[in-house]
């Protein structure tokens, strides 16, 4: 019994060396004990990097930038543009604080120079236009002023040259005059101690012709009357300049000429009466 025991062993032993005796004794592969090991791929392990989102508002900034475009359209969308920097930013510190997990940070950057180059070009253009305006409606309101006060002196040779080119063709001088000294001796009206704006004066250009022309209400202090005679007014701006009235709501309507005769008084030399004038 020990001589079998002692025997197995020292055979199989013996049958494993002479198998790797005989599976590459001479140098081949096969002397490599690892070769019967499954061999891995090559690119094992390059896709298993950590996936990088691209940051969504990121997106978001640069297709608002995109749309920005609009604002050139229409002032209502210049909030696409504000709203393109803003997003740019937020998008810029998520991506900073994701501790390399977001990406984007160049998108984000595109969105915020889209936005502020059409706030510049349109929200810089808007600002400069309401500051014209501002200064076109302080001029109105001085000329408004200026007419009150010649009107209280009874200058009525200075008022009607605050009145338009265009208004002097469709009334005749003396008509004019002779309206006013009517009204200030009126006894509904009485002398006029001062015209004020209501601070309300809308002011635009026509895109065409390029004049300005303006709007507001007026404020007449009538001697003889409890309250302010309240009035629509037009005003026109000359090529020198200058702020002129176009009209005065029902003050001159009852001297206005007729077609005909403005054209009958355009046809006379000038300094004569129109033929058929009254």
């Amino acid at each position: 019994m020990s001589e079998g025991t002692t025997d197995r062993p020292q055979g199989q032993a013996g049958a494993l060396a002479a198998s790797g005796a005989a599976s590459g004794g001479n140098g081949q592969p096969g002397d490599d004990p690892l070769a019967s090991l499954h061999k891995m791929s090559r690119t094992a392990g390059l896709g298993s990097a950590e996936y990088v989102a691209i940051n969504a508002t990121a997106v978001a900034a640069i297709i608002l930038g995109l749309l920005s475009f609009g604002a050139v359209l229409t002032e209502v969308l210049l909030v696409l543009p504000l709203a393109a920097v803003v997003s740019g930013i937020i998008a810029i510190r998520q991506i900073r604080n994701s501790a390399g997990t977001q990406t984007g940070r160049g998108i984000a950057l595109i969105g915020i120079v889209l936005g502020l180059g059409f706030l510049g070009a349109v929200g810089g253009g808007k600002l400069l236009h309401l500051r014209e305006v501002r200064q076109e409606r302080g001029q109105i309101i001085s000329l408004i002023e200026q007419f009150g006060q010649n009107l209280s002196r009874g200058d009525f040779e200075a008022v009607w040259e605050q009145f338009s080119p265009r208004f002097h063709q469709r009334v005749r001088k003396e008509d004019f005059l002779n309206l006013l000294s009517r009204m200030t001796s009126s006894p509904y009206y009485g002398k006029v101690l001062g015209v004020r704006s209501t601070g309300i004066v809308d002011v635009e250009r026509d895109p065409q012709t390029g004049v300005y022309y303006g709007r507001g209400m007026i404020l007449v202090d009538l001697e003889k009357s409890p309250e302010d005679d309240r009035r629509a007014a037009l005003f026109s701006k000359t090529s020198q300049g200058q702020w002129v009235f176009e009209d005065i709501e029902g003050y001159f309507q009852s001297i206005f000429l007729t077609p005909q005769q403005m054209q009958q008084r355009s046809a006379q030399p000038q300094g004569l009466p129109a033929a058929g004038a009254q």
